[in-house]
């Protein structure tokens, strides 16, 4: 009797064997997590270009708008954004007689940004400043005060940099670039023990 179907090609399996056959090369495919960590990374690749080219271009010392004497300027920041320079001349001229106020405002939008300058014309006015005037509230906002850094601290960059001071800016536990205080100076905040 004659076979059918597949015996008709079973010749083709008689012949002699070809060389030995090269697998498939394996398509590797990227997992979520792989995937999440890559955008990741190119993010933060992206955010670090961004801070050095703004890293070079910032130099504190030839800003046209700086107050003339950096050892006598006070940083403040936590404003609300309804306050001018009239109302931060006249709340820290208790502390002694300010020669400029700069409030920092958004080119753009002309809008506060939050923070400002204060230049008090002695260094004494400064000091006194700088330890009575930390947490006052002014618009119903805790401020914060610092001395001007920018100019008067060698190796010191702004927040918008990726320096500052804060645990906001702390980073990883691990991360040994980073300061995990909050910062070098003693607070001017007294802290009393719970006495229950």
């Amino acid at each position: 009797a004659k076979l059918t179907g597949i015996a008709a090609f079973l010749q083709e399996f008689t012949k002699e064997e070809p060389g030995p056959v090269e697998p498939k090369p394996v398509i590797k495919y990227e997992t979520p997590t792989e995937k999440k960590e890559r955008i990741q990374k190119e993010k933060d690749d992206a955010h670090l270009a961004i801070l050095a080219d703004r890293e070079k271009k910032w130099d504190p010392h030839n800003n046209p708008n700086a107050t003339k004497d950096p050892y006598k300027t006070l940083f403040v920041a936590r404003l609300s954004y309804e306050l001018n320079e009239e109302d931060l001349r006249r709340e820290f001229e208790r502390y002694g007689r300010i020669r400029d106020v700069k409030l920092i405002k958004d080119k753009e939008k002309s809008k506060s940004r939050g923070y400002a300058f204060i230049e008090f014309e002695r260094s004494n006015d400064l000091k006194e400043a700088f330890q009575h005037a930390d947490g006052h509230k002014l618009k119903g906002r805790r401020i914060l005060v610092d001395v001007e850094r920018g100019r008067t601290v060698k190796t010191w960059k702004p927040r918008k940099l990726g320096g500052g001071l804060g645990k906001t800016r702390a980073g990883p536990k691990g991360d040994k670039n980073k300061s995990d205080s909050l910062s070098s100076r003693p607070s001017s905040r007294s802290h009393k023990p719970d006495s229950r």
